[in-house]
C-alpha cells in the first residue's frame, strides 16, 4: 500500500512523514514538534481597524449566522445573485421578487 495514496496523507498529513532507506514511511516527529507550537491557537485577520479584539472575535463567531442566513436565501428561496448596490434597489428588488 503506497501511504501517499490514504486520504490523511493528501489533505495536509504528508508533511508529517519523511522517506526512509527502505520502502516505507515513518512520522518525522520534529516536523511535528514544530507544527504543536501553534496547537490551541488561531488566527483571524480583519481590515477593521476600529473595532476591539474581542469585538473582532464576537462577529468571527457568530459567523455561522450570516453564513447560515445566505444558505436559506440561496437553498429555500431560490435567491440568484442580486446586482445593485444601493439599499433601496436591494429592497425593491426582493419585493419584486417575493
Amino acid at each position: 500500500m503506497n501511504p501517499l495514496s490514504l486520504p490523511v496523507i493528501k489533505e495536509g498529513g504528508k508533511k508529517y512523514l519523511r522517506s526512509s532507506r527502505k520502502v516505507s514511511w515513518v512520522l518525522d516527529e520534529k516536523a511535528i514538534r514544530k507544527d504543536e507550537m501553534f496547537d490551541g491557537y488561531y488566527a483571524i485577520q480583519t481590515s477593521e481597524r476600529n473595532l476591539t479584539p474581542q469585538d473582532i472575535i464576537e462577529a468571527y463567531h457568530n459567523l455561522w449566522k450570516i453564513e447560515e442566513s445566505f444558505r436559506i436565501m440561496k437553498t429555500t428561496l431560490s435567491v440568484r445573485p442580486v446586482f445593485h448596490w444601493t439599499e433601496p434597489r436591494i429592497k425593491g428588488h426582493f419585493v419584486i421578487c417575493f
